[in-house]
């Protein structure tokens, strides 16, 4: 899974279905820097190949495969953070991030 596909997998999980353009805009503010929806045709066909994601009708779904796939890398990603001490509890570190993000912290 690259760093894209990882992006796109974590914008779908907190809200879909979304479009190409909606995702762009997402991870163009995670990047801090444009990211064009036709920059992302790539990284979503392979997901799309893989069945991660499901498409329609011009909007994008996070399939239970899709989640499975992401599972791993959102945990490897609160364990680097936490630096391997297993103080950070997954879900209260999702709710924190989802606060930040209402709070336009």
């Amino acid at each position: 899974m690259s760093m894209v596909e990882f992006c796109l997998g974590m914008a779908l999980s907190r809200r879909a279905p979304q479009s190409a353009g909606e995702l762009a805009t997402e991870v163009s503010a995670w990047f801090d820097r444009p990211v064009r929806a036709r920059a992302l045709k790539g990284p979503l066909d392979a997901m799309l190949g893989r069945g991660w994601i499901a498409p329609d009708a011009e909007t994008y779904t996070l399939s239970e495969a899709g989640t499975a796939a992401l599972t791993p890398f959102t945990h490897a990603l609160v364990r680097m953070l936490d630096g391997g001490r297993r103080l950070l509890d997954l879900a209260v570190f999702m709710s924190l991030i989802k606060e930040f993000e209402r709070s336009g912290s």
